[in-house]
């Protein structure tokens, strides 16, 4: 896949306009399970804490919502640009694209955002690690159970490189 390409993927990953400041609290780290294909790395596991899930829909609520819809389903015309060159924000359910990033991915395009090339602001310094995989659980628990697997796959393939 060419680079520009794959930038410009991640770049309209997460597209929000709220620069909200407030912080929710922690979170656990992600339960993982052994990996078949090796064992010293780990899948992580689908996150099913209700106290987990609820607080990263709180954030997600409170942050994202405004572009991302209450739901996460983004806008319909995600895949065009608008008039001024910028992708709308995409679905973050498991309809889009969200899935095929790895969390270190994930975690690098909320903390960096996507300015100037897109509309998300960075939540580094906003968010906490443990609020944005708050989020990113939150996220995850909306995807069904073929796309969380595929991403499982996906995320130990990027820790193998």
């Amino acid at each position: 896949m060419n680079f520009n390409c794959f930038v410009m993927g991640i770049a309209c990953f997460f597209s929000v306009a709220s620069c909200n400041q407030n912080n929710a609290g922690s979170t656990q780290a992600p339960p993982a399970v052994s990996s078949p294909a090796s064992s010293t790395l780990t899948v992580p596991a689908r996150v099913t804490d209700k106290n987990i899930l609820q607080q990263g829909k709180n954030i997600f609520t409170k942050n994202c919502s405004q572009c991302h819809g209450n739901n996460a389903e983004g806008s319909q015309e995600w895949r065009k640009p608008g008039a001024d060159g910028k992708y709308p924000p995409p679905p973050l359910n498991g309809t889009a694209h969200a899935w095929h990033h790895p969390t270190d991915v994930l975690m690098e395009i909320i903390k960096d955002g996507t300015l100037p090339d897109g509309n998300m602001p960075p939540w580094e310094g906003k968010l906490s690690d443990n609020e944005i995989m708050a989020v990113i659980f939150w996220l995850q628990s909306l995807w069904t159970d073929e796309v969380f697997k595929t991403w499982q796959g996906i995320d130990l393939s990027s820790r193998e490189e």
